[in-house]
């Protein structure tokens, strides 16, 4: 939302690649240990998810 699309696709393209092998997400994720924490399958991080990949793809202006 602030001029960055490049920089927001290719973070986004490495939130895609922290998914469990069926595209789930847990809550947190621990950077340190390539873990996935907190409560699972966690239905906000899915609609954050959902919710990105609107806005990158021009789907939904904010």
């Amino acid at each position: 939302m602030d001029g960055r699309k490049e920089a927001a696709k290719t973070l986004f393209e490495r939130l895609l690649g922290l998914q469990n092998d069926v595209g789930l997400l847990a809550e947190e994720y621990d950077a340190e240990r390539k873990i996935q924490l907190g409560n699972f399958p966690q239905g906000f991080s899915h609609l954050a998810l959902i919710h990105t990949a609107l806005l990158l793809s021009g789907e939904l202006q904010q």
